[in-house]
């Protein structure tokens, strides 16, 4: 704050620095109206009190102790409001902002690495850190191309009943021209990622033989990757868990046009469309009502109710939410 002082012989403005100082106005006419009035509330309540402590039961009279004890008088809480003011503000300065808390969230969830300024969603997940290209080079593809029929696509795969897997690999197959083999790899990589979280059970996880006979033969280096990936010595965690859905959903958006129908997604893991939903929204997609071409196009039979996940740019992430008071 500063106080100018005009001059009217100089035509000029001196500004001096000034401390705040607080003003209240006070109405003259009203003033000793107010003052008689609260003196005589004053007189008649301690006059009252007076009696409850003389002839009252112990329990007003212990009401009324309690009443003196914990009154507090205007005036002093006038004095001690620019205290008040200053504690907040110490109480307050520190406390994170939602940006920094979402960030501080993002550290926790289990989702691959991602960018945020991505300008498609090809750019925004790190593929190699959920899928190395030496991992892809290392997935067998070559007894899949021989076949071109569902039940011998089937017997080859560590998790065949799939459908948007078995699909998926009997489309590229049966089409004529030059194989995408990157999608192949990519296709038969999230059936192994299906098998090792839904027939992997955890007293198997360090049980090396057992794993190779549930994957189906899989190479040592993918096996030796999910390890490392999704467990913690060997343990899988909650978090782990949804560490690998969260991964297998980026491959298998990568592979659908970044449009994923939740329905047949959870039934072929046979999880609940709301976890679905839940960790699709955590990775940062849009959900939207099904239209009749993604009906139509569907690999089972869908409800007309039924609702897709799109990884959409710029990425955004689900608000915190903040709690009302019960």
């Amino acid at each position: 704050y500063i106080v100018g002082v005009y001059s009217k012989k100089d035509n000029s403005l001196t500004v001096t620095p000034a401390p705040v100082i607080r003003m209240t106005r006070t109405v003259k006419a009203l003033s000793n109206e107010n003052i008689s009035t609260k003196t005589a509330s004053n007189a008649f309540g301690a006059a009252r009190a007076a009696l409850g402590l003389a002839f009252g039961t112990s329990k007003a009279q212990q009401d009324l102790r309690n009443e003196e004890r914990n009154k507090v008088e205007g005036e002093e809480l006038e004095s001690m409001m620019d205290i008040m003011h200053n504690e907040i503000s110490k109480a307050t300065k520190n406390t994170p902002t939602q940006a920094s808390l979402r960030k501080e969230m993002a550290k926790d969830l289990p989702i691959p690495p991602h960018d945020i300024n991505a300008e498609s969603p090809e750019k925004v997940y790190d593929m190699e850190a959920i899928v190395s290209e030496e991992e892809l080079n290392a997935t067998p593809i070559k007894d899949l191309l021989k076949e071109n029929t569902l039940e011998a696509i089937q017997t080859l795969l560590p998790y065949n009943t799939s459908d948007f897997v078995n699909n998926r690999l009997l489309s590229i197959l049966k089409s004529s021209g030059k194989k995408d083999r990157k999608k192949l790899r990519t296709l038969v990589y999230i059936s192994y990622l299906m098998a090792y979280l839904c027939r992997v059970r955890s007293d198997d996880l360090n049980k090396r033989s057992k794993l190779e006979v549930i994957l189906k033969g899989a190479p040592s280096l993918l096996i030796d990757k999910m390890t490392e990936r999704y467990t913690i010595s060997n343990v899988r965690t909650p978090l782990m868990a949804d560490k690998i859905l969260c991964y297998m959903f980026v491959l298998c958006l990568a592979v659908a046009d970044y449009t994923l129908l939740i329905p047949g997604i959870s039934k072929d893991l046979s999880i609940k469309p709301s976890k679905t939903t839940t960790l699709l929204r955590n990775l940062g997609c849009k959900i939207e009502p099904c239209n009749a071409e993604d009906l139509k196009n569907a690999d089972t039979k869908l409800s007309a109710s039924a609702k897709k996940a799109v990884l959409v740019v710029p990425l955004t992430f689900p608000e915190i939410r903040k709690f009302a008071r019960k």
